[in-house]
């Protein structure tokens, strides 16, 4: 069997209209190879609260919570 001639993405076999990743394709086996490593190190990240998931340094200033400067009384 030639592999050029299969599709990267084929329909779902379950009966829904979405299309997954054919592992028959090689490319199609790059994209499962490489997006479950992914996936699981994203889930880490999570888990772990670091690198894009990290609080924000300043999280407590947009809500209320702490000050970044000296409140001001207004003056009419």
């Amino acid at each position: 069997m030639n592999q050029d001639d299969e599709p990267v993405f084929k329909k779902s076999k379950l009966g829904t209209h979405r299309y997954v990743y054919n592992p028959n394709h090689p490319v199609g086996l790059a994209l499962i190879v490489i997006s479950v490593p992914f996936a699981v190190v994203m889930m880490v990240l999570m888990e772990q609260h670091v690198g894009p998931f990290a609080p924000r340094a300043h999280y407590g200033a947009r809500y209320g919570r702490a000050r970044s400067r000296p409140h001001r009384k207004r003056t009419r």
